[in-house]
């Protein structure tokens, strides 16, 4: 038995006449009925009723074609994966690399069972993974030793990037302040106050003091739980998906302090986790199937504490 054969049977069973299914398939009608006849040799049963009209399915028939359509399905679809797994051969495999903690576990925001997921529903697409420091992969993805670059802070303007995952500064205050009344704050309202830095992760850190800097604020660096007249706090949209960087929201104490937005014209975002590539390198079909994989993993919606 061919494959040839199911779809001259199917075409034969659709048309419902031998002379209209031979011509779509560009064959005589003598070798549509004698392929119909082999298989029903090779089966044992007879597959169609002739009359002079026409043919029609036998019940038995009717139970083949159901079964000899979904055959050819598979068929199709096998050569189609084929195609795709020799074109994945033929082109350069992409080169992507992570920071540290990205790609790990269950609690990390992209898994190695969704990596290998991705590569069974994408045969066509071979990838070499790389994991080192954020700035070393910030550094391959603008020298363009990797096609795409997963890591934290601003991105290069040699870059084209997509934000996977945004930080917001908000603002903590002492209850007994007159601005834990507001609903919101701008910075003009912080003038003579005394700002300090959550200690934290330096890049967290670093990034806050620098924007108070910008701001005309001499901002100190202490514990967050120092009872301090103003501090600025961030805070995730999706706490679960960096599990290191939820620790100042967490020593937060509700009790003594609130948490305050800025107004949104001076409300400060920041990408926190990007998927870049060089301007220069351009990105391709199959990048974006494994950006919209990165976003999929995302909450962008801007957090509240």
């Amino acid at each position: 038995m061919e494959i040839r054969q199911l779809e001259y049977f199917l075409k034969a069973g659709e048309h419902k006449n031998l002379s209209a299914a031979a011509r779509e398939l560009f064959i005589t009608e003598q070798a549509l009925s004698k392929s119909i006849v082999a298989l029903e040799k090779e089966f044992g049963f007879s597959l169609f009723v002739r009359d002079r009209k026409g043919v029609a399915l036998t019940p038995a028939g009717e139970t083949m074609r159901c079964i000899a359509a979904e055959a050819v399905d598979e068929v199709v679809q096998l050569k189609r994966t084929a195609a795709k797994i020799r074109e994945g051969h033929d082109a350069q495999p992409i080169r992507i690399g992570f920071f540290e903690g990205f790609l790990g576990g269950d609690e990390a925001p992209l898994s190695t069972e969704m990596l290998i997921a991705f590569q069974n529903d994408h045969p066509e697409i071979a990838l070499h993974i790389f994991e080192d420091t954020n700035e070393r992969i910030r550094k391959m993805t603008c020298e363009k030793e990797l096609d795409l670059g997963v890591f934290s802070g601003e991105v290069p303007a040699t870059c084209c990037s997509i934000t996977l995952h945004e930080l917001r500064i908000d603002l903590a205050v002492a209850r007994a302040s007159a601005l834990a009344r507001s609903e919101a704050v701008s910075w003009s309202d912080l003038r003579g106050q005394r700002i300090v830095v959550p200690r934290g992760e330096p890049r967290m850190r670093d990034m806050i003091g620098s924007i108070c800097r910008q701001r005309g604020f001499d901002a100190s660096l202490v514990p967050l739980d120092a009872s301090p007249a103003v501090a600025l706090a961030y805070v995730y949209s999706d706490e679960a998906a960096m599990p290191i960087d939820r620790c100042n929201a967490k020593h937060v104490d509700r009790e003594r302090a609130a948490i305050l937005r800025f107004h949104p014209e001076e409300e400060i975002i920041r990408p926190l986790v990007s998927v870049a590539w060089s301007n220069e390198k351009g990105i391709s079909s199959n990048h974006y199937k494994i950006t919209d994989l990165l976003r999929a993993r995302f909450n962008r919606t801007r957090a509240f504490v």
